[in-house]
């Protein structure tokens, strides 16, 4: 009898440290699991980054190119408009020969009137 109780606990021994093997196993394959799921989700998150990134970069670079552009056309603006007011000025004021004559007629006719009003009539 002594003899079967041994068997019997050496029986339930090996089944008991079977069942913990088994446990930690599972355990393990659990723990294996959650970690490669999480890395897929890690994964996913990454490229999700990397989509939502490139979407803002591209965004990004057509803001900038619109702002230059809305630049470049302010730029032209303030050109034309310039080029438009050097005209004007251009032909509302007399030639630079027209203006030194003028000038030289004005101080002749202050230092010589009587000269000036026969040669310049």
């Amino acid at each position: 009898i002594l003899e079967q109780q041994k068997n019997h606990l050496k029986e339930q021994n090996r089944l008991q440290e079977q069942m913990i093997k088994d446990m930690q196993r599972s355990h393990k394959e659990h723990v294996n699991q959650i970690i490669h799921q999480m890395e897929r989700e890690q994964e996913r998150m990454r490229r999700d980054h990397e989509r939502v990134l490139e979407a803002k970069l591209r965004e990004k670079d057509a803001l900038l190119q619109k702002d230059f552009q809305e630049q470049a056309f302010q730029m032209q603006k303030q050109i034309d408009s310039l080029r438009s007011e050097m005209h004007k000025e251009e032909k509302s004021k007399p030639s630079i020969f027209s203006r030194i004559a003028g000038g030289f007629g004005a101080a002749a006719k202050k230092i010589l009137p009587g000269f000036v009003t026969k040669w310049f009539r």
